[in-house]
């Protein structure tokens, strides 16, 4: 086997392993590799912070429903990558040129080709996989819309996975981080942008996400084309190097395999959460723990000639929705306990104090009673914010799981 000099690969971003403090340079190596690792998981979990937070819990629980088979493919293409760095790895050590440009070369064809297959496995069966799930049926059309669109972004995410594998192999595991970094932060403009001004949802996020992930992988593509030195890629020396692919092959797909373990034990734990209503999921999906006061257990009453006449208690944050504005939820300021006197069904007097859960229902309604919705609570900025969207109810542009009639003045 032909060796050749060693070339000059170190770029201002690369690390030098073989000089200075050890523990340094592993430090400076490892840090960012971890951190690309977990904003490559963070992609999903950002489209279901804006879902929870700016659309309704149909499009959180859509998003939240397909988290384990996002991470799933993720690992698997991390782990892809990986074996693509070690094999990279190898040849560089060795200074073999003409070994390094096979690999790198197979190992885009590989990764592309992977990206590929996950991208059609997913579109083709994306319903029946959350189907096996048990995906609530009125999450379903939500979840298989999301997951089929997000699928869309693997060729390019098993792409970036493939440059950061060369780029590590190289010593820099900087630039694939700040690539990452700034997808990642176009995810969540874009995420903002088309759930909040564009008033979608689950398909909105999802778009978002492709976009995204094509940029890091253009990104990070263009700079391996650019580069002088044995980790180049030129498109026009792309070719199938079959002792390359099957090095390659037996390091990734065991790494990827190995990642997409957990995520396969937590399918089973979102498959018993999907067991449950729907507003279950999304709440599973958020994360957030609410906890209720005993006495809404069955808590149902009728007020008439109600009067709230005090409020005490600390202003407490929590988000609210209204069937009069379809898929708006908005967090909303209001005091945590209050008394209030009114007649029931049978014209008997009450004069009682409610406080947590069940005072935020009474003053959300009581809130009817003068004209009020919970919008016009929020701040000017939030107002602000959502004016698209109000703007777009008044013309009939919403979707409402529910039905609605229009009332125009």
């Amino acid at each position: 086997m032909q060796r050749t000099h060693r070339a000059h690969y170190h770029h201002s971003h690369a690390i030098e392993m073989t000089s200075g403090s050890l523990w340094k340079n592993i430090l400076f190596f490892s840090i960012p590799l971890v951190l690309t690792q977990l904003l490559e998981i963070l992609f999903n979990l950002s489209d279901v912070a804006v879902a929870g937070k700016f659309a309704d819990y149909r499009a959180l629980g859509a998003v939240g429903s397909t988290t384990q088979l996002v991470t799933l493919f993720t690992g698997f293409l991390i782990g892809l990558g990986s074996g693509v760095n070690v094999e990279v790895a190898r040849s560089l050590g060795a200074e073999d040129r003409e070994r390094t440009e096979k690999n790198i070369h197979t190992s885009f064809i590989i990764c592309a080709a992977v990206g590929v297959l996950l991208c059609l496995i997913c579109c083709v069966f994306a319903r029946d996989i959350l189907v096996l799930l048990r995906t609530k049926d009125e999450l379903l059309e939500g979840a298989v819309l999301y997951f089929s669109i997000y699928a869309l972004g693997m060729p390019a995410m098993a792409v970036y996975n493939f440059g950061n594998g060369v780029l590590s192999a190289a010593g820099d595991t900087k630039r694939p981080l700040l690539y990452l970094t700034v997808s990642g932060i176009l995810n969540v403009i874009l995420n903002l942008f088309f759930v909040i001004k564009c008033h979608m949802a689950a398909d909105g996020v999802a778009i978002a996400s492709v976009i995204a992930q094509v940029l890091s992988a253009v990104m990070i593509t263009v700079h391996l084309c650019r580069r002088n030195d044995d980790c180049r890629l030129s498109l026009s020396k792309l070719r199938f190097n079959a002792p390359s692919a099957k090095r390659v092959l037996m390091l990734g797909i065991p790494t990827g395999l190995q990642n997409a373990i957990f995520a396969v034990a937590n399918m089973f734990v979102q498959t018993g959460v999907n067991t449950f209503d729907a507003v279950t999921v999304s709440g599973n999906s958020a994360s957030v723990n609410a906890d209720e006061d005993p006495r809404l257990a069955g808590f149902r009453k009728t007020f008439i000639n109600a009067r709230i006449y005090e409020r005490s208690g600390e202003e407490v944050l929590y988000g609210e929705g209204c069937l009069s504005l379809p898929r708006l939820n908005e967090d909303v300021s209001r005091p945590e306990r209050i008394r209030i006197r009114y007649v029931d069904e049978h014209f008997v007097e009450h004069d009682e104090e409610y406080d947590g859960f069940a005072a935020r229902v009474i003053q959300h309604e009581y809130d009817h009673l003068d004209g009020k919705l919970f919008v016009d609570r929020l701040s000017p900025l939030r107002k602000t914010l959502i004016k698209g969207k109000l703007a777009a109810m008044t013309k009939g542009k919403y979707k409402a799981a529910y039905k609605t009639k229009l009332v125009r003045k």
